[in-house]
């Protein structure tokens, strides 16, 4: 009997501890159901709150899992949004990846789907070299959109891969022949490779669409189209975009040189002089420098010395250390500085007075005009005068000799002046040999002593 009640206390005390693990079994249950339809109801309000823009909200009710890091991946994928939609793209980068991490093998799609998500947001950051990763994992996929090969060009392109750009463009324009915005990002990838031609025949093409898109990208393939032209040296086409450019009120020092270089290369000094002058506080000290430096030197070689020397004095007195300045001022400042610059570097008409009055040349008919140098004479001198600031050449030898033959001058007692020497190659001509040269100082000298009976006009500089 003894034994009948210990078995039956035995079944007893199995079956409690049966029922128990049964209660907790259920109440495990009850708790896993609490907590998924919890959960779920984060999800589905969570979801809704994005769909509203109210994203703070959803961090409020994510706020637990943030705290615990311990969410699903449809979780973290609400979190990423939300954060992205506040923007804080670093955050969202980061809970992006949290998903990606947490997500099931099944949802290789979705996997991808994030990829993108995160290298564009990659590229907002201007993080290019991590973008361009999470774009390479997806672009040759089918399921991919032909946008991404666009994409990828953005990226590349601020990488300068500009023949991948190049590469990937081509591919996208197969599939969206005639986008704008494609097309805009090939002109100017063309124009960094230097393909200038190629970059006009793109960016001409598309100015009037993307005007109607974008103000910003109109201007910017305005920009790109007046470089490529002035790189073309076309200056009237280039210049035609800088004034559409200017006249919408476009920041100029993006192109003030360029602007600048196609006025003097269209031999419009005076509008590049006017728009140096108007522009001078909104560039660059170097722009500026080379700006005044290329006008001088082009005003130079026009023979408008004292505008040339009035701009490199200019760059002398900013940067004296600029490129060669201090060796022009040096070799020419003797010149230029003195009163023999005002007597012989003005118009014609003054010149051809002073130079007749100061040698004694009768006034009328004794004088030969050439480009580069003049010469006067009477019945027993002739003074061959080099009207440039650079050394008599020998062409221009020749051609005086031939002047000086044709005229019935050989037996007159010549002198070259000339304040620079004469080249290598005129030195040994003969008609060289039978002259007196006076350079330098002496030329100088030489003036300064005719100069006393004539009044030298007043100095621009």
């Amino acid at each position: 009997m003894g034994n009948g009640f210990l078995g039956f206390g035995n079944q007893t005390f199995l079956i409690l501890i049966l029922i128990a693990v049964l209660i907790l079994g259920g109440f495990l249950i009850f708790f896993k159901v609490l907590l998924y339809l919890s959960k779920q109801k984060k999800i589905n309000i969570s979801e809704d709150l994005l769909k509203k823009g109210q994203f703070e909200e959803v961090l409020r009710v994510l706020k637990d899992i943030i705290k615990s890091n311990s969410g699903t991946y449809l979780q973290m994928h609400y979190i990423a949004q939300a954060y992205e939609g506040m923007g804080n793209f670093e955050k969202a980068i980061d809970y992006y990846e949290k998903c990606v991490v947490r997500m099931p093998l099944t949802e290789s799609d979705f996997k991808d789907v994030l990829f993108m998500k995160i290298a564009r947001l990659y590229y907002r950051i201007g993080k290019f070299q991590e973008s361009l990763g999470f774009f390479e994992s997806v672009v040759s996929k089918k399921t991919t959109s032909r946008y991404v090969y666009y994409e990828i060009s953005l990226v590349l392109f601020e990488l300068e891969k500009y023949a991948a750009v190049e590469k990937n463009l081509e591919t996208y324009l197969r599939f969206a022949p005639g986008d704008a915005n494609a097309m805009l990002l090939q002109g100017k990838t063309f124009y960094y490779m230097h393909a200038f031609q190629k970059a006009v025949n793109v960016l001409q093409t598309i100015i009037p669409e993307l005007g109607k898109v974008s103000e910003e990208k109109g201007r910017d393939c305005r920009l790109h189209l007046g470089r490529a032209y002035y790189n073309l040296k076309k200056y009237p086409q280039s210049l035609e975009q800088f004034e559409s450019l200017t006249a919408d009120g476009s920041n100029i020092a993006e192109y003030f040189f360029e602007y600048f270089s196609a006025l003097c290369n269209s031999d419009q000094l005076d509008s590049a002089a006017k728009l140096l002058s108007d522009n001078s506080s909104a560039m660059e000290n170097i722009v500026r420098h080379e700006s005044l430096y290329l006008i001088g030197t082009l005003l130079w070689r026009k023979k408008l010395y004292r505008k040339a020397v009035s701009f490199w004095k200019m760059l002398n007195a900013e940067n004296p250390d600029f490129k060669d300045i201090g060796e022009l001022k040096k070799k020419y400042s003797p010149l230029v500085e003195s009163q023999v610059f005002d007597f012989l570097y003005t118009d014609d008409e003054t010149v051809e007075k002073n130079m007749k009055a100061a040698l004694s040349i009768p006034k009328d008919n004794f004088i030969i005009k050439r480009d580069n140098y003049w010469i006067l004479y009477d019945q027993k001198r002739c003074f061959i005068l080099n009207r440039t600031i650079a050394p008599f050449t020998s062409a221009d030898m020749d051609d005086c000799a031939s002047q000086i033959m044709d005229n019935r001058l050989s037996n007159h007692d010549c002198t070259l002046l000339s304040f620079l020497y004469v080249d290598e190659q005129s030195r040994q001509m003969k008609v060289f040999n039978q002259m007196e040269t006076l350079a330098e100082k002496r030329f100088l000298n030489f003036f300064f002593d005719k100069m006393s009976a004539v009044t030298a006009p007043e100095s621009e500089l």
